[in-house]
C-alpha cells in the first residue's frame, strides 16, 4: 500500500525563510516477493543547505534510503538556519509474507522488581497491517499482556488479512537484581505542577516544582528528562496529529546549575515561537534574582533535545536508551503539544517513569504510576494544574482557559508550595522568649546548610528585636534603636549545619540555659552565650531611618539592650551582613516594612508572663508551624517534629557518592577552613586557622573519586590563606575539596561548585 503520513513541524524565527522551503517525500517503493527491498525518497529545498537527516533507521542519513522492509520510518531535517521538519512515510507491500521479519514488530517488555506481578509486554507493529494475536497464557486479542509474573509467554500474530501468515514469538519477563523497589509517590523529585498547550498550539509551557525528599536538601536535576509523549504507542489508528506519540524529548544538562536546587523552585520552561503573554519579559534561567523561579525558553543552552524516541519503534525508556542516546541542542519541537490524546511527564535520568499528567484517552502504558487523564475532549486553549496532596488523584486536579505562569494556581496550591519550599535563610529563629517582665530572654537560632554536615559561615549576620512598625509608636513595641552583630572570629567561620545558638539576657539569665559554651567546646552543636559575646551598635534603625541598616557603624561591646524585648508587640529577627532579611518572628500586631516577606503574629494579647514562641519544621515562614508554649526548651529541639527537621541538616552523614564521601569534615579543636566563593568559575580561596604547623595535603576530586588537583602544603599555626587556579582543571560540575594530613586522616572536605556562565 502506497500511502505516507507526513508532519511539518516548524519552529524558527525567520518564517520568510521557512515559508520559502519544500520538504516532502518524493517516492515510496514498496517491497515485495517477501523481501526488505523498499525505499523512501525525500525532497528537499537546496536553498536551505546544507542539511542534516536523522532516519528512524539507525545509520541513515542521506536524502534516501532502502533495503526497507514494511512499516512507518520517520526522518527529522534540519537545515541551515536552524529550522526542523518531520516527515513520515509508511513502506507497504506488493506481496509475500513479511510478518516472519525482525522490522515486523518491536517489543517493550517491563520486567518485575518484587514479588508481586506486574510485569508487562507490548508487541508495537511498525505497519498499519492489522493483526490477531494469541497468548498462549490466554490474554484475549491484544498486543498487550499486563500483570505478569516472571516467566516464559509465547504469542502466535497473525496477518488479519490473511491467516497463513504468522509468527510465533516468545519473551521472557525477569525478575530484576538491580532495579530495587519503586520511589514512593512522596519521595518524586519534581512535580508538574501546571502545563498549558494554548491557543492553536501556540503559547506552550510546563511549569515544574522541585518537591524535594521533604527535607531542605537540594536537588539533584541533571538528566532528568522532559517528554510530550503520553505512551499510547499501540495504537496506530490515533494518527500522527494529535497524540503526541512522535519521537522526542528534552533533558536537563550535565551541568552545576542542576546540581543542587532549592526544593520549593519553580522551573517555568516555555515555547519560545510564541511566549506566553503571562510570563514575564525577562528570562531567569539562573534564578539569579533569588526568587526560587527558573524561567527559560527550551532553546537556552541548559536543555538538550533529541528527536529520536520514543515512537513506535521504540516505546519504552531504558537506561541505556536514555543514556546512550546523542543529543543536541533543544527546542520546542521534542516536547510539542498536540490538540488530543497528549500528555506532559518527568522521567528519572534512567528513563525511569516520574509525574506526568494526561489529557485526552491515551494511557501511560510505558510505566506511569497512574493514568491522570483529565478529560477525554479537545483541551486547546486550557491549563491543567495541580492543587495539593497526592499527585496520583485525579480529584487534585483542575483545568481552566486560564494559564498562570510561574504564579500559584490557586490558593491551596499556594499553600502547598509553602509548604513544600526551602525557605528561611541561613539562620532561624528557631525558639524565642521575652521572658517574665521583660527579664530573662533568649532567642535560639538554628544554623542551616546544604544537608551534607558541611559549615557555615555566620560571621556579620545580624540579630535584631525590631520587626518593621518603626512607624508606629506603639508603647513597649520595641522601636527603639540597635542591634547585635556576629563578630568576625574564627568560631563564627564555620558553624556545622544543625546547629544552635542560644543568645540570652546577660542581666537576668534564664534558670533553663546551660552552663555558657560560646565556642561549642563539647561539641554537641550547642552554642550558649550572652549578648555580651556579640557586637552591639545603638544607631540603626530607627524610626527616622525604618528600613536602613547603618552597616558601616563603629561596633562595640554586644548588649542585650540592643535586642530587648517588650510585652505588647514585637519580635526577633536576622538579617544577612548585607542587611537582607532572612527570618523572624512577630508577636502582637507589628509590620514587615523593612523586608520580611512574612508576618508572623503569634497572638496580639500581651505576651510577657514567660511565654515561649518555637518553631517546629517544614516552612519557617509559615505562621502553622509555629507553637506557643510556658515550657522553654533553650538549646534543644522543641519536640520531636523539631528534632527531625533538625537532624536533616545532616541526613547525609556517612553516605558515599561513588566511593566519595558527601561529608568527611573531621576538624580536630581549633582547625578551621573556608572555602570560597562557593560556587566558583576559575579561582578558589583557602582560609585555614591551625591550631600548630603541620604538612598537608590539598585535593580536588570529582564525583568519581579521581583526583584532578593536589598540592602539598605547609600550615602555619594561626591563619594561613592562598588562591587556587583551577581554570584548565575542571568544568562545571560539583567536587569535593579536602584538606588531609600526611597520614591521610581528612581534616576538613567541603563539596564546591563551578559555575561558567
Amino acid at each position: 500500500m502506497n500511502k505516507y503520513y507526513f508532519l511539518l513541524a516548524l519552529f524558527c524565527i525567520n518564517f520568510a525563510e521557512i515559508a520559502q522551503a519544500q520538504y516532502h517525500i518524493e517516492s515510496i517503493t514498496p517491497a515485495s516477493g517477501g523481501a526488505c527491498n523498499g525505499a523512501i525518497a525525500i525532497a528537499v529545498d537546496t536553498a536551505n543547505a546544507p542539511h542534516t537527516f536523522r532516519w528512524s533507521k539507525e545509520g541513515e542519513t542521506g536524502t534516501a534510503i532502502d533495503n526497507l522492509c514494511p512499516g512507518v520510518y520517520a526522518v527529522v531535517i534540519e537545515d541551515t538556519y536552524g529550522c526542523s521538519w518531520e516527515l513520515e512515510a509508511e513502506v507497504g507491500k506488493i506481496d509475500g509474507c513479511y510478518i516472519e521479519t525482525s522490522e515486523t514488530f518491536r517489543v517493550a517488555v517491563e520486567h518485575v522488581c518484587e514479588d508481586s506481578p506486574q510485569g508487562s509486554i507490548t508487541v508495537i507493529p511498525s505497519t498499519s497491517t492489522a493483526y490477531n494475536y494469541e497468548w498462549t497464557h490466554g490474554n484475549g486479542n491484544s498486543p498487550y499482556a499486563g500483570n505478569l509474573a516472571p516467566g516464559t509467554y509465547s504469542l502466535t500474530v497473525r496477518d488479519a488479512s490473511d491467516p497463513a501468515c504468522f509468527v510465533q514469538l516468545t519473551y521472557q519477563v525477569e525478575t530484576k537484581m538491580d532495579c530495587g523497589p519503586a520511589p514512593p509517590v512522596e519521595s518524586i523529585p519534581i512535580y508538574i505542577n501546571e502545563f498549558y498547550n494554548g491557543p492553536e498550539g501556540r503559547e506552550e509551557f510546563v511549569e515544574l516544582v522541585v518537591k524535594g525528599d521533604g527535607t531542605c536538601a537540594p536537588v539533584d536535576l541533571r538528566g532528568f528528562i522532559i517528554d510530550d509523549n503520553n505512551g499510547d504507542f499501540s495504537n496506530p489508528t490515533h494518527g500522527i496529529c494529535g497524540t503526541g506519540f512522535s519521537g522526542g524529548h528534552i533533558r536537563f544538562k550535565q551541568i552545576a546549575r542542576w546540581a543542587a536546587v532549592a526544593p520549593g523552585s519553580k522551573i517555568l520552561l516555555y515555547n519560545p515561537a510564541a511566549k506566553n503573554t503571562g510570563i514575564t519579559a525577562n528570562d531567569d534561567p539562573y534564578d539569579e534574582n533569588g526568587d526560587g523561579l527558573y524561567v527559560l525558553p527550551v532553546t537556552d543552552d541548559g536543555l538538550e533535545g533529541t528527536p529520536l524516541f520514543p515512537s513506535y519503534s521504540n516505546p519504552s525508556y531504558t537506561p541505556s536508551s536514555a543514556q546512550t542516546v546523542t543529543f543536541q541542542a533543544a527546542k520546542w519541537a521534542y516536547i510539542a503539544l498536540k490538540d488530543d490524546k497528549d500528555a506532559i511527564q518527568v522521567r528519572y535520568p534512567d528513563g525511569r517513569y516520574c509525574h506526568g499528567l494526561s489529557y485526552g484517552g491515551a494511557d501511560f502504558i510505558n510505566g506511569g504510576l497512574a493514568d491522570l487523564q483529565i478529560s477525554t475532549t479537545s483541551t486547546l486553549n486550557e491549563a491543567i494544574y495541580f492543587n495539593s496532596g497526592s499527585i496520583n488523584d485525579i480529584t487534585n486536579y483542575g483545568q481552566s482557559p486560564t494559564a498562570t505562569p510561574a504564579a500559584a494556581n490557586n490558593p491551596e496550591n499556594e499553600n502547598w508550595l509553602n509548604q513544600i519550599a526551602c525557605v528561611g535563610g541561613t539562620l532561624i529563629v528557631n525558639e524565642l522568649s521575652n521572658g517574665t517582665d521583660e527579664r530573662s530572654g533568649y532567642v535560639e537560632l538554628l544554623v542551616k546548610s546544604d544537608h551534607d554536615c558541611g559549615v557555615v559561615d555566620i560571621r556579620g549576620y545580624l540579630l535584631d528585636d525590631n520587626n518593621g512598625n518603626f512607624s508606629n509608636a506603639l508603647p513597649e513595641s520595641g522601636i527603639d534603636a540597635g542591634h547585635l552583630r556576629f563578630p568576625s572570629a574564627d568560631v563564627w567561620s564555620a558553624v556545622p549545619g544543625g546547629a544552635l545558638i542560644v543568645v540570652y539576657n546577660e542581666k537576668s539569665k534564664h534558670t533553663s540555659i546551660g552552663g555558657d559554651d560560646p565556642t561549642d567546646s563539647n561539641g554537641d552543636k550547642v552554642y550558649i552565650l550572652s549578648a555580651a559575646e556579640l557586637e552591639g551598635v545603638g544607631r540603626s534603625p530607627s524610626i527616622a531611618q525604618p528600613q536602613q541598616y547603618d552597616l558601616g557603624a563603629s561596633y562595640g561591646t554586644g548588649a542585650w539592650d540592643y535586642v530587648r524585648l517588650y510585652s505588647y508587640g514585637d519580635a526577633m529577627q536576622v538579617l544577612a551582613p548585607d542587611g537582607g532579611y532572612q527570618h523572624g518572628i512577630s508577636y502582637g500586631g507589628l509590620g514587615t516594612v523593612n523586608g520580611g516577606p512574612d508576618d508572623l503574629l503569634i497572638e496580639t494579647s500581651n505576651n510577657k508572663n514567660g511565654k515561649v514562641y518555637y518553631f517546629e519544621n517544614t516552612n519557617p515562614k509559615l505562621l502553622p508551624n509555629f507553637s506557643i508554649s510556658t515550657q522553654p526548651t533553650p538549646g534543644r529541639a522543641n519536640s520531636d517534629l523539631n528534632q527531625a527537621y533538625i537532624d536533616a541538616f545532616c541526613g547525609m552523614e556517612g553516605v558515599s557518592v561513588n566511593g566519595v564521601a558527601t561529608s568527611r569534615s573531621r576538624q580536630p579543636a581549633n582547625f578551621r577552613a573556608k572555602l570560597y566563593p562557593n560556587p566558583f568559575s576559575n579561582l578558589i580561596n583557602m582560609e585555614v586557622s591551625s591550631p600548630e604547623e603541620q604538612p598537608v595535603v590539598i585535593r580536588l576530586q570529582d564525583l568519581l573519586g579521581r583526583v584532578l588537583y593536589e598540592q602539598k602544603a605547609t600550615l602555619t599555626q594561626g591563619f594561613n590563606d592562598w588562591s587556587i587556579d583551577l581554570e584548565n582543571i575542571v568544568q562545571d560540575g560539583i567536587y569535593f575539596m579536602s584538606i588531609q594530613s600526611t597520614e591521610g586522616e581528612v581534616l576538613h572536605e567541603e563539596k564546591v561548585i563551578c559555575v561558567r556562565k
